[in-house]
C-alpha cells in the first residue's frame, strides 16, 4: 500500500518481494536505493532515504461499512497495533 501522494507500483513491490526472499534490508532499483524495516513477521515498510513509500502486509484490514476507505495513516497505525 503507497504512503499518501507516494508511487509503489507492482513494478517496486516486485522488487521488494524478491529482496525480501534474498533476505536483503536494501535494494537498488532504476539508480534509486531504497530501504526496507520490517516491523513484524507481518509487516514491512518501503523507505527512500527517510521517506516512507509504503507498507507490505499480510494481515487485511477491512472497514465494515460498505464506500468507506482507509487511509494510509490509518493502515499503517493499525498494522503497526497488530504488529
Amino acid at each position: 500500500m503507497a504512503a499518501e501522494g507516494e508511487t509503489f507500483g507492482s513494478i517496486l513491490q516486485a522488487q521488494v518481494v524478491l529482496a525480501m526472499t534474498q533476505n536483503k534490508t536494501e535494494f537498488t532499483y532504476g539508480d534509486v536505493a531504497y530501504r526496507m524495516e520490517k516491523e513484524s513477521d507481518d509487516l514491512i515498510s518501503v523507505y527512500q532515504g527517510d521517506k516512507l513509500l509504503g507498507i507490505a502486509y499480510k494481515k487485511v484490514v477491512t472497514p465494515s461499512a460498505a464506500g468507506t476507505t482507509l487511509s494510509f495513516a490509518f493502515q499503517y497505525a493499525v498494522q503497526k497495533a497488530m504488529a
